[in-house]
């Protein structure tokens, strides 16, 4: 893909990206605090409708309290005049109070009158029975005893409809007792006094009652959401309009109405407006900075760095390192322009010099192609093999190497070529034409091209054929007796560790045996440390005589071995104990010395019987070692003493 083309692409993508996160952004902002205004616009709305309600209750409540606390009212409930009836209790009068019906009940809780005025007809009729048994009943939280003077206001369901109610204890126009009885006025909560109430709002009202048949889908919805600590609810009814939902309750607390409001979503649908309006703006004003900002990076930059690319791709198929770049003008790209020239001119020094230097370095320096053939090398390597320079030139490496070694080559070249991670230290040997054995250390690494493709490889190798033979007289002399050349202290518990490991694994037993000479120190004593050092040896030769091939033995210092018998059942570990005892029957000739008097005592442990960890069965062996010593020139195989 072109320059230009990427350019574009990018500023492109660029842009998009802009406005998609702008728009993110802007409509979690924007949009969210238009919701949030539309909720709070709709909750000062709910907000304004329970005040309206308890404003319609509070009006019923000061009406109630009015005629209750009057002198004729006092006198009609224990009398019940029909003077009080034609002057008070006229059609006309219930309707200016916007009242449904009057209840006066005594003290005993009798109905004495109920004045009934039907909104529908706009005639009085004679009081529902329902009303009266629903308000006369001795329950009723509207009725009031003799010791309670306030007024009372609150919703109720009644049979009819759900109403407003308040009720009043009737007292003198002093407001002075006894009570005679209580006032009762309400008024229906039905289809036009919900009207009248919406009017009120301007809006949309309607009521549900919680115990009717059924609650329509978008009061049931609401209703999930309310509890008499959440007596609002918030609910998008659809995408063009968003309702209030209130939990109303009756003078005791209980839920008994649900009180709902629509509105359009007018405000949200503003801030719609507001975004399309800012997208559009960005997306007009992103096409013309597209534009200018590419038509400037065409003229400034990208027809100037198309040239410098065309020149360097000239140079390197050509690959002469003397040609120039030729980008003009008096910027960074004119700067990029010279550094390269300085680079190259930097290159072809380099290139150089570093003919020079892989030509006088003492280590070997090497290419190979996929196939295996050296490539390129340097004088180095040619003297390592004793090669002429030319004929090695043509050589696979797998020529140089026995079908082992070739085989770890290959795959050693193989992972890397694979995971392409340079190899730091690759040991190989080499077998010379005249026999002898050569070991490098090398250090590899991919050659690519300039696509990246893996062309071969190539590395530096030291000859480290004598630190080799170092290391492994080094690691002779860690674990063997300088003096026997026996197996040492070391590798008797790395070997043990292992043997019983294996053991373990296949369920088969070994065999500790712990060696002591006898009258050793009186050797020192008698004929010097050198008449010991020669004994000891002696003595290790014979031992090892004795033994079979898969049989380890091992000084552990000063006059003490010890042997692990891999397979003791055939011959069994007492039968190879008095094959050791038997080779110190004849004596040690050293010079004109003769000596005869060194025995030795044999302890023996069975592993797992006697124990399954290498410390514990040693020191069995070493027990057992100590009860032979005690009449010396025997064996004891170890007895556990609490067995």
């Amino acid at each position: 893909m072109g320059l230009r083309k990427k350019t574009l692409i990018t500023i492109s993508t660029t842009f998009i990206l802009m406005v998609l996160i702008i728009y993110s952004i802007t409509s979690e902002i924007l949009l969210g605090g238009y919701a949030k205004l539309e909720k709070e616009n709709i909750l000062l709305s709910m907000d304004q409708a329970i005040k309206i309600i308890d404003n319609e209750l509070v009006h019923l409540q000061s009406i109630v309290g009015e005629w209750a606390a009057c002198n004729d009212t006092y006198f009609f409930v224990q009398h019940k005049n029909q003077k009080y009836i034609d002057d008070n209790l006229m059609d006309s009068t219930l309707a200016n109070l916007h009242v449904n019906f009057l209840l006066f009940i005594n003290t005993a809780g009798e109905i004495v009158y109920c004045k009934y005025f039907n909104p529908e007809t706009g005639r009085g009729e004679t009081c529902p029975e329902s009303i009266k048994k629903y308000l006369s009943f001795d329950g009723s939280f509207l009725l009031r005893n003799k010791s309670k003077k306030e007024a009372l206001a609150g919703l109720a369901i009644l049979p009819e409809n759900p109403s407003f109610l308040a009720s009043a204890p009737i007292l003198t126009s002093q407001r002075k007792g006894p009570v005679m009885g209580t006032l009762i006025a309400g008024r229906y909560l039905n289809a036009p006094e919900i009207k009248r109430l919406a009017s009120l709002l301007n809006l949309s009202v309607a009521f549900e009652r919680l115990d009717g048949p059924s609650l329509s889908e978008r009061f049931k919805k609401a209703k999930q959401s309310l509890t008499l600590e959440n007596k609002v609810a918030i609910i998008l009814l659809d995408k063009n309009t968003i309702g209030a939902y209130s939990l109303l309750t009756d003078l005791t607390g209980t839920p008994i109405l649900m009180l709902g409001i629509d509105k359009e979503r007018r405000i949200y649908f503003q801030g719609k407006s507001n975004m399309r309006y800012l997208i559009y703006s960005l997306l007009i004003t992103g096409l013309v900075f597209i534009i200018t900002t590419f038509i400037f990076l065409e003229i400034t930059v990208l027809s100037r760095m198309i040239r410098l690319n065309s020149d360097v791709k000239e140079i390197t198929s050509t690959g002469n390192l003397s040609a120039k770049t030729k980008t003009t003008g008096k910027d960074e790209l004119s700067d990029l322009s010279t550094q390269i020239n300085l680079i190259l001119e930097s290159v072809r020094v380099s290139t150089e010099r570093d003919r020079a230097i892989l030509e006088s370095i003492e280590d070997a320096y090497f290419e190979v192609d996929l196939a295996g053939t050296i490539t390129f090398h340097n004088d180095a390597l040619s003297k390592i093999f004793n090669y002429d320079k030319e004929a090695l030139g043509k050589v696979n490496y797998r020529q140089l190497l026995d079908e082992s070694a070739a085989e770890k080559a290959f795959n050693t070249f193989q992972h890397l070529y694979k995971t392409g991670i340079p190899v730091s230290s690759m040991e190989t040997e080499f077998e010379l034409e005249n026999g002898q054995k050569t070991y490098l250390e090398s250090s590899v690494s991919l050659i690519k091209d300039n696509k990246g493709k893996t062309i071969g490889f190539r590395g530096i190798s030291k000859n480290v054929t004598e630190q080799k033979k170092s290391s492994k007289r080094l690691l002779y002399m860690a674990y063997h007796d300088s003096l026997t050349g026996l197996l040492n202290r070391k590798a008797f518990h790395e070997d043990l560790e292992k043997e019983l490991l294996y053991a373990d694994r296949y369920k088969q037993q070994r065999v500790v045996m712990y060696l002591d000479l006898d009258k050793f120190k009186k050797v020192n004593d008698t004929f010097g440390h050198h008449a010991g050092d020669h004994l000891l040896k002696e003595f290790a030769q014979r031992v090892k005589k004795v033994l079979r091939d898969t049989d380890l033995v091992y000084r552990l210092g000063g006059d003490e071995f010890a042997i692990i018998l891999t397979s003791p059942q055939d011959p069994t570990p007492d039968i190879i104990a008095q094959r050791i005892l038997d080779v110190m029957v004849p004596p040690f000739y050293l010079k004109s010395q003769t000596i005869d008097f060194v025995t030795t005592s044999i302890g023996i442990s069975f592993y797992p019987s006697d124990s399954t960890d290498a410390e514990t069965l040693l020191q069995c062996a070493d027990k057992a070692m100590y009860e032979a010593k005690k009449d010396r020139n025997k064996y004891v195989i170890f007895q556990d003493s609490k067995s």
